[in-house]
């Protein structure tokens, strides 16, 4: 954002006079002068990062802004707004943010002090966090594809899942039926076989006695 305008007092001290205004703002920073905020140092925060220019020391005055349009711009300024409609302190839930592994780098191994609030959580964390938020989206969309293709070749070699399903249940009432049908039939030949052992001993007790 390059706003500018005419100074009405051309000797004022711009730059003490921004410092002051933003020293108690805890996402503004003003930058030293004659430097440039750049995107990078605020990507993923709700930080806003201002410089104050007066070129050739003339009338006209150049602010230099840079913010993150999705934090700063949108969901967290949201937050912020949110924090000050509750009462809340106005930080809750915006000092740490996180980055993805690169930039979080980047601005932890930085000697700017203003680049991002140093609480911010380490590489190795942030990057395991970025990879499974990544990652397991993706596996399960793969997975679904693979699902999806394997039933689609299916469907195009002639198996059809629900007449399947539908023979597999009539098997499975033919092997209840079998069962049944083999248990009284079992139960026949126990009894004919007493009664054979019955008539065997009778013709002995008759040959016996004779």
């Amino acid at each position: 954002m390059l706003p500018y305008t005419l100074a009405s007092r051309p000797n004022a001290d711009l730059q003490t006079l921004f410092e002051k205004r933003y020293a108690a703002e805890p996402f503004v920073d003003v930058m030293p002068a004659g430097s440039h905020p750049e995107t990078r140092s605020v990507r993923g925060s709700n930080r806003c990062r201002i410089a104050v220019h007066r070129p050739q020391d003339g009338d006209t005055v150049v602010v230099l802004s840079a913010i993150d349009n999705l934090v700063k711009g949108a969901a967290g300024q949201a937050v912020q707004n949110m924090n000050i409609m509750f009462g809340l302190p106005e930080e809750t839930a915006l000092n740490v943010v996180p980055l993805c592994p690169r930039v979080l780098c980047d601005l932890e191994n930085s000697n700017d002090d203003l680049a991002f609030p140093h609480n911010v959580y380490p590489c190795a964390l942030t990057f395991l966090v970025c990879s499974l938020a990544i990652a397991i989206p993706f596996i399960l969309a793969l997975g679904g594809v693979v699902w999806w293709a394997y039933d689609s070749g299916l469907e195009l070699a002639g198996f059809h899942r629900g007449q399947a399903v539908k023979e597999l249940d009539e098997l499975r009432e033919s092997v209840v039926v079998l069962r049944e049908e083999n248990a009284r039939l079992s139960s026949q030949a126990a009894a004919f076989e007493r009664q054979a052992q019955m008539g065997q001993a009778a013709n002995e007790e008759i040959a016996s006695q004779n």
